[in-house]
């Protein structure tokens, strides 16, 4: 199935934003661990993306229809 794995990815997407603006909080809001957070959510992002793209492309699954009947 294509959706599989990606509401479990906006999960933690989700999530991760909320810790990170929590760090940017802890931090005084600094513009370096700002750009460093964002910097490195958005390569975790592509990754990711890029990850499950290839899965679902290569899974090779096939749908399976059951006769009620047989």
């Amino acid at each position: 199935m294509i959706v599989q794995g990606w509401p479990a990815c906006f999960l933690v997407w989700l999530v991760q934003i909320i810790l990170q603006l929590r760090l940017y909080a802890l931090y005084n809001r600094s513009r370096k661990v700002l750009i460093f957070m964002g910097s490195a959510f958005l390569v975790e992002i592509l990754a990711m993306t890029t990850i499950l793209i290839i899965a679902n492309l290569t899974s090779g699954s096939q749908y399976l229809i059951i006769d009620p009947l047989y």
